[in-house]
This record gives structure tokens, sequence and C-alpha cells, in this order.
């Protein structure tokens, strides 16, 4: 996969959520998309039984051409949807990770 194409590959991905997170109409995902800056992020907003619910569920940077996973709880994996898609490993950082346990895995380490 061309690098050109990351940014449109992470938009893709993203939309794809909008509509995954509900929980008794009360609960949304929203989708928070800034290109020109390389901040991608998937919010759970509204309500449930015992409060407020405000939550991060993925957010993705792109830095240097590289996919900065800063944190994930999706299912696939946004990780893996990225390998799917072709991108390599040395292309994706497990940000989420500490710096140390970075360069013990398979992935970028920056």
């Amino acid at each position: 996969m061309d690098r050109v194409e990351y940014p449109s590959l992470l938009e893709t991905l993203f939309l794809s959520y909008q509509d995954d997170a509900r929980l008794n109409g009360l609960i949304e995902s929203q989708v928070v998309i800034d290109k020109e800056r390389g901040h991608y992020q998937v919010l759970s907003v509204g309500w449930k039984p015992d409060g407020r619910v405000h939550d991060v569920l993925l957010h993705v940077d792109l830095k240097d051409h590289k996919f900065w996973v800063q944190q994930d709880f999706t299912l696939p994996s946004i990780t893996s949807l990225l390998l799917e898609a072709g991108v390599p490993k040395s292309d994706i950082v497990l940000g989420f990770q500490p710096p140390d346990a970075r360069k013990l895995m398979d992935f970028a380490v920056s």
C-alpha cells in the first residue's frame, strides 16, 4: 500500500465505526477526523443507567508516515485491519505500549 493512501484508508476504517457503538439508543459513537493534523478518534458519548459515558474507543495519529495506535478498544483491532489492508508492520507504532516494550514487538518502535 502506498503511504499517500494512508489518510484515506484511516478515514474509511474510522467511518465504519460510526454506528457500531449503540446501546439502547442512549450511547452513540462519534467519529472525529482531523486529516490536516493527522488525528483520528472514535468516541462513545451518551448515558447508561449508572451515569455519563464519554470514552475514547479508538485513537490513531498519522505521524511521519506511520500509524500511531494510541488507544484501541475495538474488535477487530485497528492494527489487524491495517495489516489486512496491506500496511507493513514497520509503518505501525503501538503507541499505547511503553517505549521499552515496543522494541520487543514486531512493529515499528517510533
